[in-house]
């Protein structure tokens, strides 16, 4: 089938992600993917250009935020999801446009898996649940138990109790047969194709395949395997070294990664992995930052997403770096509004009373806020008298009960008149 060519699927793809504000270029990079999703090339001109990831070590940038008390986490398009610690409950955060990233969903979840605009889950029970985006079927989730689940681009795969894998949704390019023969440990669905770890640890690819990414039968013996893109990546079971193939434009792709690595992720243009030492290390396009050389810290999972990329970090603890546009970069955290004393007033001895007024909320479907202090309690009144004249601050602090700390500050002053003119 000849690239960009999706027959009955195409309009009704393209106008989803037009109205969504997507970042389409032309046919040759119709279609990419995330760690067993998919995703969409970019307009931005810079995105059309081919650039090689900073060999230096790399830490989040500033502004990149960190939340903690998660089991796992997913990087989709322009969404992320993750599953709580605590209680199993899934927080998402991003474009919500077609209902893939709902703030918080109601039950208890053992792991999720986010697609370009669809989401699905395994539930405590073993059961599935999809959400989001269903022009080709990809949120109808059939009954049963299942073991595992992957989201790709407009389509999903799992691996059923049996051992047995089941697809469903866009099979243009064969990347959905709804029940592909043999036993099966786990199954990543890409853009438009699918590669999965059979019992005997050798993997099965089917699919679109013009890249080289979805061979029939990859020889050798995997830990695990991610299809991304164009590309796919797999873990050696023999030395824990990486493999991978398919699209290699831009150092997505080598056929072998030196070291010993805990598990891989193939994002659109990039794959990122964690290290037996449990740093992290990205190769691949790195125009939005999404794919650092090296990134400091220790980590227990990492999920390459479209433009961006997300890891769970050794304290549960979460942190996103890449595109932000839609807010997918950004884990929720709590807010504080500080109202009294304001920032930067002048508050005067003869005045009248000055009360404390402050308040902390979370994100909507967020873990609650734990605790939420102030230097002064609120409703309290503020020492406006002669023995506090001079410049004062007055902080507040929120922490949830996943552990986020979101602090506020505000200076002001105490003075004769409240006019600004310092205490004399």
């Amino acid at each position: 089938m000849s690239v960009g060519n999706d027959g009955p699927h195409e309009s009704i793809r393209t106008l989803g992600r037009r109205v969504r504000g997507d970042r389409m270029t032309g046919a040759s990079e119709q279609r990419a993917g995330m760690c067993g999703r998919g995703g969409r090339a970019p307009a931005r001109v810079a995105r059309a250009l081919l650039v090689v990831s900073a060999a230096l070590a790399f830490a989040p940038p500033a502004g990149a935020q960190a939340a903690a008390g998660y089991e796992s986490v997913d990087a989709g398009g322009d969404h992320t999801c993750a599953v709580k610690a605590d209680d199993g409950r899934i927080v998402c955060w991003g474009d919500n446009t077609y209902g893939q990233a709902p703030a918080a969903l109601a039950g208890s979840y053992k792991s999720v898996s986010a697609g370009v605009v669809h989401t699905c889950a395994v539930k405590a029970d073993d059961g599935i649940t999809c959400f989001g985006w269903n022009t080709d079927g990809q949120t109808a989730a059939p009954p049963g138990t299942y073991k595992s689940i992957s989201a790709g681009a407009y389509h999903t795969c799992v691996v059923k109790a049996d051992d047995s894998i089941a697809c469903w949704g866009n099979n243009s390019s064969g990347q959905a047969p709804a029940a592909p023969a043999g036993s099966y440990k786990s199954v990543s669905a890409g853009t438009e194709h699918t590669c999965a770890v059979k019992a005997d640890d050798s993997i099965a690819c089917w699919g679109r395949n013009l890249e080289g990414q979805a061979p029939a039968a990859r020889a050798g013996s995997y830990k695990s395997v991610s299809a991304g893109g164009y590309h796919t990546c797999a873990v050696v079971k023999a030395d824990d070294s990486i493999a991978c193939w398919g699209r290699n434009m831009e150092g997505e792709a080598p056929a072998a990664r030196a070291g010993s690595y805990k598990s891989v992720s193939a994002g659109e243009y990039h794959t990122c992995a964690v290290k037996a030492d449990e740093s992290i290390t990205c190769g691949g396009r790195n125009l939005e930052g999404q794919a650092p050389a090296a990134l400091a810290g220790s980590y227990k999972s990492v999920s390459a997403g479209e433009f961006h990329t997300c890891a769970v970090k050794a304290d549960h603890g979460i942190t996103c770096w890449g595109d932000n546009q839609f807010g997918q970069s950004t884990v929720p955290a709590p807010h504080v509004t500080l109202v009294t004393p304001a920032d930067g007033a002048n508050y005067a001895v003869i005045g009248p009373a000055v009360v404390v007024d402050f308040a902390c909320t979370d994100e909507s479907g967020g873990s609650g806020i734990a605790s939420c202090t102030g230097t002064q309690p609120d409703g309290s009144t503020l020492p406006t008298g002669l023995g506090a004249l001079g410049t004062h601050t007055f902080t507040v602090t929120a922490t949830d009960n996943a552990g986020n700390v979101a602090t506020v500050t505000h200076t002001y002053r105490v003075t004769l008149l409240g006019l600004g003119v310092g205490p004399l």
